[in-house]
């Protein structure tokens, strides 16, 4: 989704990074259960110190595959924010997925989305993330490459449809690119 949590994880080396607006993301899935991520905002930054002090870690738990259960379970947080999500995709029905889920933060108590495929390339999605709507589309450039382009905070940009306050604070522009890379560890723990 576009400003909350799905309960899937990544597989076991994938490693997703992607620059949304002024947020630079790394995540990296181990063992198809557990991602471990980092990301920063380049926003107003002048020095190395601002960009250390936007730091923030994240992390996400998957307890529940729905390859054999009915539901993808998972929990995680982003330093002091902590969530419980559920998704299911619904794959006879254009990979229509569902995500609900509680926490605290940033998540702001409730939050659920949903999403389609329109075609093989574009997904598009809409969400509460618990203090407004998002809403938006994914095109699917190739397995790798993601590109995302989402309004965040439609109720507050209906009360101010000024096209500058749209831009600089609704509007969001955003590309991903995935890769797998494979660490061996094995050495460290001998």
């Amino acid at each position: 989704m576009f400003n909350i949590p799905l309960a899937s994880a990544l597989s076991n080396g994938e490693q997703i990074i992607s620059l949304h607006k002024y947020q630079i993301k790394y995540t990296y899935g181990i063992l198809n259960v557990l991602e471990l991520g980092v990301r920063t905002s380049v926003e107003q930054v002048a020095t190395f110190e601002d960009l250390g002090r936007n730091f923030q870690f994240n992390f996400k738990i998957r307890a529940l595959n729905q390859k054999r259960s009915f539901v993808d379970f998972a929990g995680g947080g982003e330093n002091t924010n902590y969530f419980l999500c559920l998704s299911k995709t619904i794959n006879d029905f254009n990979n229509f997925e569902v995500s609900l889920g509680v926490g605290n933060g940033r998540f702001n108590g409730f939050f659920g989305g949903m999403s389609v495929r329109l075609d093989p390339i574009t997904q598009l999605g809409l969400e509460y993330d618990g203090a407004d709507y998002n809403a938006g589309f994914r095109l699917i450039i190739s397995p790798k490459m993601k590109f995302d382009l989402y309004f965040k905070g439609i109720s507050l940009m209906l009360q101010k449809p000024y096209l500058r306050d749209m831009i600089n604070n609704h509007i969001v522009f955003g590309i991903s690119y995935t890769e797998i890379l494979m660490l061996d560890l094995g050495g460290i723990f001998k």
